[in-house]
């Protein structure tokens, strides 16, 4: 263990204080008065030296040859001095921290939670008594005119998963200026946008006027576009028409809680999502392998569920296959529960705007012309733009 040191100052606006700092073990400590230690791997100090010939700033990127790194390197100084973290290596090389931007990277449970919220906006659940209370409706021109509007329509689509975008008007090409305010269009092989009408000798469900089961769009690409948007031009003027909304996340949710081992059955089973389809005079067979419920960390990141676009090969042990449907029923049945399934009918310039990796969709069958235009987003660029618009800077 090196000696403390000791260090009396201020950070920017924090309080006047008395750190130490110390060496335990394979980590360098500082301490704040009485309060919880704070803890730093040396691996990761020195991972992270912040000096010119290991972290090039306008880049903003990490230039340490990895194959040179030393994995065991220990300080043999440290020093608190000037609001800074001094450290010295066995290899002469010195490393400066400032306590703001090492406060900002504490590994304390808090503050990793406070981050992960702020990189990334956390969803909100909801379910078809609350989607009243949880829709936001934005003005179409608004967004295009203004940043905090802008900014509020992307953050309600990150943390319900649904908005809706009012006065867009009756032409198409009003998804390229929207896309255009977050980054562009995101191409598929029907296109950057895509027309959702009846018509002859239809390649996808969607165009005819019957019932179009829930859904999340295009399960069969690995890459799947994150945010649907849906243009209503012509609504059903004979009747019908409705959309369907079903917030897929609140069904995992109550899944989890009420029937673990189904839910852990759908995140576990891979499932073959497939797509054969003529557009443009090209042949694509689309074909994406993973389960109804996908997870990350513990977390639902995407859901796959298209009834029309499930391949019928299922390459699993056969003793799973029975108990998959069983956990699929009960999923579906919670699916199209009153207390999940929404019925929306759009009006003529609305464009809705939704999550489609958490948000399944459909539409009621409806007689009569109906015209929509969709387009899609990726998430990428939809938390870019969040924080970009939030300012989120590095301390």
């Amino acid at each position: 263990m090196l000696p403390f040191r000791v260090f009396r100052g201020s950070v920017k606006s924090l309080k006047r204080f008395l750190w130490t700092v110390e060496t335990k073990g394979d980590e360098v400590v500082l301490k704040e008065d009485d309060k919880e230690e704070l803890r730093f791997p040396h691996v990761w100090l020195r991972d992270n030296c912040q000096c010119p010939s290991c972290f090039h700033r306008t880049s903003n990127s990490r230039i340490i040859d990895i194959e040179q790194f030393d994995f065991d390197t220990s300080p043999t100084d440290v020093l608190l001095k000037d609001s800074c973290l001094l450290v010295s290596w066995p290899d002469s090389h010195h490393s400066r921290y400032s306590l703001p931007w090492l406060l900002a990277r504490q590994f304390t449970p808090h503050n990793q939670h406070d981050w992960l919220d702020s990189y990334k906006p956390l969803p909100r659940s909801w379910t078809a008594y609350q989607f009243k209370q949880i829709l936001q409706r934005y003005q179409y021109q608004n967004i295009l005119n203004s940043d905090e509007v802008l900014l509020q329509w992307l953050k309600s689509l990150s943390v319900e998963g649904v908005a809706l975008v009012e006065g867009a008007g009756t032409k198409t090409g009003r998804l390229q200026p929207l896309a255009d305010r977050v980054a562009f269009l995101k191409q598929t092989y029907y296109g950057e946008t895509f027309t959702v009408k009846a018509k002859p000798g239809a390649t996808n469900v969607a165009y005819l006027s019957g019932s179009l089961q829930l859904h999340t769009d295009l399960p069969y690409y690995h890459y799947k576009p994150g945010v649907n948007m849906l243009h209503c031009i012509v609504q059903g003027s004979w009747g019908g028409g409705e959309s369907q909304l079903v917030d897929g996340l609140s069904v995992c949710e109550w899944l989890r809680e009420e029937h673990p081992h189904h839910y852990w059955i759908l995140s576990t089973v891979p499932v073959v999502w497939e797509d054969r389809v003529v557009e443009g005079g090209r042949h694509y067979h689309a074909i994406h392998r993973a389960p109804v419920i996908c997870e990350e960390a513990g977390e639902v990141v995407r859901i796959n569920w298209s009834q029309v676009q499930r391949g019928s090969h299922f390459p699993v042990p056969i003793d799973q296959v029975t108990a998959w449907y069983r956990a699929l029923q009960m999923f579906i049945t919670r699916v199209h529960d009153q207390q999940s399934r929404v019925f929306y009918k759009l009006n003529p310039g609305e464009i809705l705007t939704f999550n489609n990796m958490r948000v399944l969709h459909g539409r009621s069958t409806y007689e009569g012309d109906r015209h929509l235009e969709g387009g899609y987003i990726d998430w990428d660029f939809v938390y870019s733009r969040i924080r970009v618009l939030s300012n989120v800077s590095e301390s």
